[in-house]
């Protein structure tokens, strides 16, 4: 099976880990600041993303370099609903661009959620103030995401656009089969061989 990973980054308090939740196991939860980040893996269209979602704000720049290493596809979302915090997204935004290789061009998608449905700026307003290189052209996505709208619009957007490898770990699996057999098959020729 195919596999990506995916990165939910963000401001604190705009959806990220309900948004993670939402994918899996397909319900609202509540949720608590996330300190750290959160792990999981969801199967859509006979492939398998892995999602981390980043504890949002400055402080946890630190995890940041250390959690782009291996990821085909950054969600950045935000909270749309909210003018008065624009200059923070903008912020925020900004400094997790500064942490992006220069060589590494990773696909970005701007998830615009949307509390209440009050829709008070548009993300188009935070990427146009943005370092955002030319090269790049994010895939904008507006939700409410507890009336889980839109959410196969953005599953549907990874699984076609976004770059999947072979999965590793069943690939290893793969081999260790192959091994077995290739000793099955060795064992009985050696077996066999008495008889001759």
């Amino acid at each position: 099976m195919l596999k990506t990973r995916v990165l939910f980054f963000g401001g604190e308090g705009v959806g990220k880990t309900a948004l993670l939740y939402l994918l899996k196991p397909n319900e609202i939860i509540k949720t608590k600041n996330t300190i750290g980040f959160n792990i999981e893996e969801i199967e859509y269209k006979n492939r398998k993303i892995n999602i981390w979602d980043i504890g949002g704000g400055d402080k946890k720049r630190y995890l940041w370099k250390r959690c782009l290493g291996n990821a085909k596809c950054i969600v950045f979302v935000v909270n749309i609903s909210d003018k008065e915090r624009l200059n923070y997204y903008l912020e925020t935004f900004n400094n997790f661009l500064d942490s992006i290789k220069d060589d590494k061009i990773i696909p970005i998608i701007i998830f615009g959620n949307i509390f209440n449905d009050k829709k008070e700026f548009e993300p188009e307003e935070m990427l146009q103030k943005s370092k955002l290189s030319p090269e790049i052209s994010p895939f904008i996505i507006k939700s409410n995401i507890f009336k889980k709208k839109e959410i196969p619009e953005l599953l549907d957007y990874i699984s076609n656009n976004i770059e999947f490898t072979k999965d590793e770990e069943e690939s290893k699996e793969e081999v260790i089969n192959e091994g077995k057999e290739q000793k099955k098959k060795e064992s009985y020729k050696v077996t066999n061989a008495w008889f001759r």
